[in-house]
């Protein structure tokens, strides 16, 4: 079995062998594309767990790499195709991120119940994400 920093290793030095050749913008596609591919693969694999063992987790899992997929996908259409402007502010994007969000609640609410934590630790989870992020865009944003 390969450890994960053979695994970093090896991503690595593709990845700098991919630039010296192609030049940061097409390693950056290839590699977004290849990642959002990855993602939708485990994703499905996720799903089929659920669907197998109907276990939580492997729930959360697949909506939260649903939503990786989703978004990294977008973001990947979007770089290939050159930024085309119908993408800007597009509503498909939101689409991605409610998938990501849901994963991560599902995720909490699975945290919270196996460790036996009280209730509303998991929405204290997410509240407290939200309210970081909203609080670092109205200072630098």
């Amino acid at each position: 079995m390969i450890q994960i920093s053979s695994a970093f290793a090896l991503a690595f030095v593709l990845l700098s062998a991919l630039l010296g050749f192609f030049g940061n913008g097409p390693v950056y596609l290839i590699a977004y594309g290849t990642v959002c591919i990855w993602a939708a693969h485990i994703s499905l694999t996720f799903a089929y767990a659920y669907f197998k063992n109907r276990d939580n987790l492997a729930l959360a899992m697949a909506v939260s790499w649903a939503g990786t997929a989703t978004v990294q996908g977008w973001w990947w259409v979007f770089n290939l195709f050159g930024n085309p402007g119908w993408m800007i502010g597009h509503w498909g994007l939101y689409v991605g991120i409610a998938l990501y969000m849901a994963g991560q609640y599902h995720h909490f609410r699975t945290f919270r119940m196996t460790l036996n934590l009280p209730r509303g630790a998991d929405w204290a989870a997410l509240v407290s994400g939200f309210a970081i992020s909203l609080t670092a865009y109205l200072i630098w944003g």
